[in-house]
């Protein structure tokens, strides 16, 4: 984990929390890992007192990211060796597992 300050672009889509869908409130982002263009964000929101884990990636002018919910704190995710790699097994299973939306909500009824 570091201290490096946000992106500008990391600075801009943390000022709006997707979750609660208000731009008003108090977020609080850092950058748990860094990669060329791609950085991977650990955003709060001291609203909906939810976190996001925010992948955000930059290719000149444009800008993408990609984010989930989650419940853990910056210092769970500090005790977690992070990476940004997936092998292909990795991406197949992932591809698949989304393309069964039943398959989807029985494995979140499960883990709930």
């Amino acid at each position: 984990m570091s201290d490096r300050p946000l992106s500008k672009e990391a600075v801009c889509l943390v000022s709006f929390c997707p979750v609660c869908e208000r731009r008003d409130v108090s977020l609080r982002g850092r950058v748990l890992e860094s990669d060329g263009d791609t950085q991977l964000l650990y955003v709060h929101c001291d609203y909906g007192k939810h976190a996001i884990l925010m992948l955000l990636m930059t290719n000149g002018e444009m800008v993408s990211s990609v984010g989930v919910v989650t419940d853990l704190s910056v210092h769970d995710l500090g005790r977690k060796t992070l990476s940004l790699a997936l092998d292909e097994d990795e991406l197949l299973e992932a591809y698949q597992f989304f393309q069964n939306p039943a398959a989807l909500s029985a494995r979140l009824v499960r883990s709930a």
